[in-house]
């Protein structure tokens, strides 16, 4: 059994960084972490695709006299063209979510996705409840009025929250 996995050390490398990134992705709630574990997610498959591409005795596709044309003599260029093809659009990806992710700082001053999900769908911060138990109207910059102390409401007509 243990000559199994001595022989094929190399998948279960990618197993675990396939389960390293999934749980990346899934586990942590920090947008910059989920991004991270999507980059080791897709090294993961990268490395499954090369290894499986790998041929005993193989040579490099150009035909030599020497080989003869027998295809089994040769290794496919196709899944290594196809990884190439998928570094390129990963390196894109990566780009687009780290710009995504400045934006998100820029506007919300956190990577925590629950913050941003309840700000996004119109709630307050999830952490800070007000006396009566409802959403503060505080920010993780500090309060609404620009203010970096935590009192609570008092209703003073200078406060955006009794406005409403």
């Amino acid at each position: 059994m243990i000559e199994l996995f001595l022989d094929r050390y190399v998948y279960v490398f990618v197993l675990a960084l396939l389960c390293i990134g999934l749980y990346g992705m899934l586990g942590k709630g920090d947008l910059v972490k989920k991004v991270i574990g999507m980059v080791i997610f897709q090294t993961a498959i990268y490395i499954f695709f090369i290894q499986g591409s790998l041929q005993q005795d193989g040579t490099a596709p150009i035909i030599d006299p020497e080989l003869g044309s027998d295809p089994s003599a040769y290794v496919d260029p196709l899944p290594h063209l196809l990884i190439l093809t998928a570094i390129v659009v990963g390196v894109g990806v990566l780009g687009v979510a780290l710009s995504l992710l400045v934006r998100i700082y820029r506007a919300h001053g956190t990577f925590d996705e629950a913050v941003v999900a309840a700000r996004l769908a119109g709630a307050s911060e999830p952490w800070r409840r007000g006396p009566a138990g409802d959403a503060g109207e505080t920010s993780a910059r500090g309060s609404a009025d620009g203010s970096d102390d935590d009192a609570p409401d008092d209703g003073s007509p200078d406060d955006p929250a009794s406005e409403a």
